[in-house]
């Protein structure tokens, strides 16, 4: 049973991975394409605003739709109906779907920045700024965005209508998500910050699936 939720799993990530994976090349190859037209320190587009919030944004999206497809799919199918009917069912998956959105976000971060290190390497202006530098933001959103997916993970979990208190986690999950991206010495207290806030959304997450009644 759980290869086979795996595998369904797998494709359901699979699609919006890809589409993100999709845009992001067409970002870079459009910012080298550009450096190049017009000479500019090499990398540099990675500092520029409009990369930084379509990447961001990219990622927002991400996390969002895989965490709503996981669980919407089940909904739809009454797989969660039938993982309560054996005892310790309904933990051993949804564990494997949170396991399956980690890994799927370890996959968009490893993929981004070797994209963006490419597309580095195809750039052929003057030495710009340290790979530390140009990383920044990229790397910022990497950190915090997994807030999102386990508010928006939440979000479609709640038994409550969409259209009123059911998006409460998600808009509720945002604001803070936004302020993490700012915080002072980001590379010491944002992961520190994630993790806690994502284990007490976890912590939520299977209380709701616990109490919810499926039927």
């Amino acid at each position: 049973m759980f290869n086979a939720m795996l595998r369904k799993e797998s494709i359901v990530v699979a699609g919006p991975l890809l589409a993100a994976v999709a845009a992001l090349s067409a970002m870079v190859i459009d910012a080298v394409y550009e450096s190049r037209r017009h000479p500019a320190p090499q990398g540099d587009w990675m500092l520029d605003e409009s990369l930084v919030y379509s990447f961001l944004i990219a990622s927002v999206l991400l996390a969002m739709t895989i965490s709503v497809l996981q669980c919407v799919t089940e909904e739809a199918q009454g797989t969660w109906r039938y993982a309560h009917s054996f005892p310790g069912g309904w933990r051993q998956i949804l564990k494997l779907k949170l396991a399956c959105g980690a890994v799927t976000w370890v996959v968009w971060s490893s993929v981004a920045i070797s994209i963006c290190l490419l597309g580095i390497g195809l750039d052929r202006g003057s030495e710009g700024e340290p790979l530390g530098k140009l990383f920044d933001p990229m790397l910022r959103t990497l950190v915090c965005v997994p807030i999102v997916y386990f508010g928006g993970y939440l979000t479609a979990l709640r038994p409550a209508r969409w259209y009123a208190t059911r998006l409460l986690p998600l808009l509720g999950v945002i604001p803070c998500w936004f302020l993490v991206l700012y915080l002072p010495n980001w590379w010491i207290v944002a992961p520190l910050v994630t993790v806690a806030f994502s284990a007490m959304l976890i912590g939520v997450i299977f209380h709701i699936a616990e109490t919810r009644d499926f039927a």
